[in-house]
């Protein structure tokens, strides 16, 4: 039997539950009114077992949440095939192919796949077997039809389809639990990973900051001692060796679970319904072995619904209402077509069998087309059929009512039945994508958390090297200086940078800044501190500034290029000042397309301003502008 590991797993199995005791509880009711309607009637021996069995299923039904509650039903269907194989004479009442298959039904979703597949082949075969027997009290149903081979056929089909889908919601289930604990664990770590980063960079901080002012009171001076150059270098050195965090494992990340037609109680009901189908429409062909074109139009009939039900289960198909009513009126039309051979007692068996395949065919539909065509498809079936039970001879009615019992009320409550558990299957989906969605989230921040730290460690680390290259001269060359700046603007964003609270226009200042100075062109940071509104902006906004910046690293310093970003009078601002000639070039070439796109939610500017750079070229202003959202929706990107 199966072991239940996860949530999912145990998810599967309240399901079974709940598909499985009312299905069996149906059956009981069924056997109920047609033991009541029993002439002549049944015997003590049936009345005894049906009166066990009808205690059975009532407890099955107070104690349907219990995983035992299985054991229930199946006794009670033991109880009400039992006396076919007791020798005792009585009405006709049981119909031994329902109350078999939905004992096979259970005991193959209970049992282990080697021995279910057992349970696939002895059910057809004790089936079989009961008719050999010969009780006085079961139907004959399609016994009478190729020697009875018929509903061994349709027997096996069913279990051998209930046997392939359960195995593969269990095997799909598990997966389900174990990608759900792996995400779990990734997010336990991510999260852990995240606190071990942010306590390192407040541990280190102040050495930063000491480091920042040590390369601005050198660069203020121009030289400096040996010694002060060393004391310097190892203090910087100190804020690498402080704790740093490693790298952190690589996360997994599980594939999303193939749903679509494949939802649990979905191809729970589908796949018995199939296995009926599939052999059960053999029956078309021994009905009035003529070239009358109703015989011909009937048979033409069933094999296209047997054929659509079939792609539709077996392809996993999910169909739209409209071409799901168009396919559903083929079986619909099928009862009125029979409607004439249910004047002869000799076709009733054969004509109530082929009405039931009909009733499953419009489940099979309705289950991948919705509520829609079903809604349409059963008044005319039902009026087909009792025109069809109407007309039948009394003495052999009772086929055709007992068929048409089954498929208008049996049916329609197990549909509402694989419905619900439709809804409570696709929670699970989204319970798995939120897991996923929440895990991503927490990956993404510990990993930017880490890459900021190790980007600030990086800066630290060439200060210190540069340090002690100009201690060993005791002066500052224009290179040095050069690279120092870019060192100090990576310093001063990543100390500026609060992965937690900063938003989008925030970070993607802080993106800038690192994609210019690791690059060696030198700018100078204002500030850092906008809103927390995390809106992503577009890629190729702060892409296209690095990207003219970059081409023109030659002529800029940190005199003439600088960039800030602050949040106030209900906007997030964000400015970054270059030479006009090349803010100018890159307003025609991207920012005014950029502009043109972002109407309605960005603002992007460009201004000539009256300041001067240190070569006395003009300096121009590129503006970003945008009123921040009431709360921080989405995730930004950090490099």
């Amino acid at each position: 039997m199966l072991t239940v590991e996860g949530r999912e797993t145990a998810a599967l199995l309240a399901l079974r539950n709940w598909v499985l005791v009312p299905m069996t509880t149906l059956c009981w009711i069924s056997h109920l009114i047609l033991a009541a309607q029993a002439s002549p009637p049944i015997s003590p021996v049936d009345l005894g077992c049906l009166l066990l069995a009808s205690i059975a299923f009532c407890l099955a039904l107070v104690f349907i949440r219990r995983p035992w509650v299985l054991w229930l039903s199946l006794t009670g269907l033991l109880l009400l095939v039992l006396p076919a194989f007791l020798p005792v004479d009585g009405g006709v009442w049981l119909y031994p192919r329902f109350v078999i298959g939905q004992s096979g039904y259970i005991l193959i979703t209970m049992l282990t796949r080697r021995l279910g597949l057992v349970v696939v082949a002895a059910s057809p075969l004790l089936l079989r077997v009961l008719w050999a027997l010969g009780p006085t009290d079961i139907s004959p149903d399609g016994f009478t039809i190729a020697f009875g081979f018929v509903p061994v056929l349709q027997l096996l089909a069913s279990n051998a389809l209930i046997w392939w889908v359960w195995h593969g919601l269990v095997a799909r289930s598990m997966a389900t639990d174990q990608q759900l604990a792996q995400l779990q664990q990734a997010e336990l770590t991510a999260l852990a990973d995240r606190e071990r980063s942010a306590l390192w960079w407040t541990s280190t901080r102040r050495v930063h900051e000491s480091v920042l002012n040590s390369i601005n009171a050198l660069m203020s001076v121009g030289s400096v001692s040996q010694q002060a150059a060393q004391e310097w270098a190892a203090r910087a050195r100190a804020a690498v060796d402080v704790a740093e965090p490693g790298d952190s494992p690589a996360q997994p990340t599980p594939s999303r679970p193939d749903g679509g037609f494949f939802d649990g109680a979905q191809a729970l009901v589908s796949a018995g319904f199939t296995g009926l189908v599939a052999a059960g429409t053999i029956y078309v062909f021994f009905i009035h072995q003529s070239a009358a074109w109703r015989d011909v139009l009937g048979r033409a009939l069933m094999i296209a619904a047997s054929v659509t039900a079939l792609t539709l289960v077996l392809r996993r198909l999910r169909v739209a209402p409209l071409p799901a009513t168009a396919l559903i009126l083929i079986p619909s039309a099928i009862p009125w077509v029979l409607a004439p051979a249910a004047g002869d007692c000799g076709q009733i068996a054969t004509v109530a069998s082929v009405l039931s395949i009909s009733g499953y065919m419009i489940a099979i539909i309705a289950l991948c087309g919705g509520l829609v065509p079903y809604l349409v498809a059963i008044p005319i079936w039902g009026a087909g059929a009792y025109v069809l039970a109407s007309s039948a001879p009394l003495a052999c009615q009772r086929s055709p009512i007992a068929m048409m019992f089954n498929t208008l009320s049996i049916i329609p409550l197990t549909l509402i039945v694989a419905y619900f558990g439709m809804r409570a299957h696709r929670a699970s989906m989204v319970r798995l994508d939120d897991a996923r969605a929440r895990t991503a989230l927490a990956i993404g921040r510990a990993e930017a958390v880490r890459l900021v730290n190790q980007q600030l460690s990086q800066s630290v680390e060439r200060s210190a090297e540069l340090l002690t290259e100009v201690g060993s001269t005791g002066r500052l060359t224009d290179e040095q200086e050069r690279q120092f700046t870019c060192q100090s603007a990576l310093l001063r964003a990543g100390i500026s940078v609060d992965l937690e609270r900063d938003g989008a226009f925030t970070l993607a200042a802080y993106w800038l800044v690192h994609e210019v100075a690791s690059r060696g062109v030198p700018i100078r940071v204002v500030m850092l501190s906008g809103s927390q509104d995390r809106r992503s902006l577009p890629t190729a906004l702060v892409g296209s500034l690095a990207t003219v910046i970059l081409a023109n690293g030659d002529q800029l310093s940190a005199a003439n290029l600088s960039i800030s970003c602050v949040h106030g009078q209900s906007l997030d601002f964000l400015s970054v000042m270059m030479p006009w000639a090349i803010a100018e070039q890159w307003w025609g070439h991207h920012g005014r397309a950029l502009a043109a796109e972002a109407e309605g939610d960005l603002c992007l500017a460009v201004h000539q301003t009256e300041q001067h750079g240190a070569d006395g070229e003009l300096l121009g202003l590129i503006t970003i502008e945008r009123e921040p959202a009431a709360q921080a929706q989405e995730l930004v990107p950090v490099p």
